[in-house]
């Protein structure tokens, strides 16, 4: 009910917009205009502009690499949806629509997710300018709307923009203090390294106490991965004060395998609350209670029992 109430309200809203946008048009003689047009040429510039999305879907998981990893297809989607609000809606909603649709689907921060937005338009900013820069330099006189000596007055003013650019970059990097290294001395000694856990096998264990724990048994599910590998660094981060037993659950989260760290055994709600009150802080996730009946619907079979 909610999906079809929300498709009706973008209807209504791009019908709205659009008879507020035409409403002084003369459709008449736009439909002549139209009519004129060479087709070819539209068709050649309705081939480029689709191409653009996927580059720009490449070059956006390229900004979003440090992030995290972003699929391709949940990239382009965002990417189309994005720029279709932003013809549709003032003030190019549609680029602050983008990352917060690609953080949720892929679990990125929306702050970073926004911020290589950000850092697209200054690329397109000194792209612009670059072609500008080039436009300036091999235009000649009686070849664009400037007579001579404007032409000359708008180079130097650009030359003069540019050496001053490159002299403040310059200044910059060699002004910049050079990164502080932690004195050698007080290094305390490197921590021994430890075997990962077997997160396979913890899985299976997970899944075996799983078919016998009581349904209404509560646990504190405190991170979350992808990969098992990050899972097992997950687990060797954990403190001291982490509730025993330790678990490791491979199951299904918001409709993706991941693999969950499970804290603690409890027989009710309030000890689970108790306990999870005492937890440190998370910095990869909040952690929250589960329970064994809900788990059971979830969990994907790892490997043989």
């Amino acid at each position: 009910m909610r999906a079809h109430l929300r498709t009706a309200f973008i209807l209504a809203l791009t019908l709205g917009l659009l008879a507020f946008f035409f409403r002084n048009a003369d459709l008449g003689q736009v439909w002549v205009e139209m009519r004129a047009a060479n087709l070819a040429w539209i068709a050649v510039a309705a081939l480029v502009n689709f191409v653009t999305y996927p580059l720009r879907t490449l070059r956006w998981q390229y900004l979003l690499a440090p992030v995290g990893r972003v699929r391709f297809w949940p990239a382009l989607s965002a990417t189309i949806i994005g720029f279709a609000a932003s013809v549709i809606l003032p003030a190019r909603a549609g680029e602050l629509l983008r990352p917060y649709l690609l953080a949720r689907r892929e679990r990125l921060s929306a702050t970073s997710a926004f911020a290589t937005v950000v850092l697209e338009r200054v690329l397109d900013l000194v792209t612009v300018l670059l072609l500008l820069g080039t436009f300036l330099l091999t235009v000649g006189p009686g070849r664009g709307p400037f007579d001579e000596d404007r032409l000359r007055a708008v180079r130097g003013v650009g030359l003069a923009a540019a050496l001053g650019l490159l002299a403040f970059i310059a200044w910059q990097a060699r002004t910049a203090p050079p990164p502080a290294s932690p004195p050698q001395a007080t290094q305390p000694p490197a921590p021994s390294v430890q075997a990962s856990p077997d997160v396979t096998e913890l899985a299976r264990q997970t899944q075996r106490w799983l078919a016998a724990a009581a349904p209404d048994t509560h646990v504190i599910q405190v991170a979350s991965a992808k990969e098992a590998d990050a899972a097992a660094v997950l687990l060797g981060s954990l403190s001291a004060a982490t509730p025993q037993p330790v678990r490791v659950l491979h199951g299904l989260s918001q409709g993706r395998p991941a693999w969950m760290i499970l804290a603690g055994e409890f027989p009710d709600r309030e000890s689970a609350m108790a306990a999870l009150r005492t937890l440190p802080a998370m910095p990869a996730s909040e952690p929250f209670l589960r329970t064994v009946g809900k788990m059971r619907s979830v969990v994907i079979p790892t490997g043989s029992q």
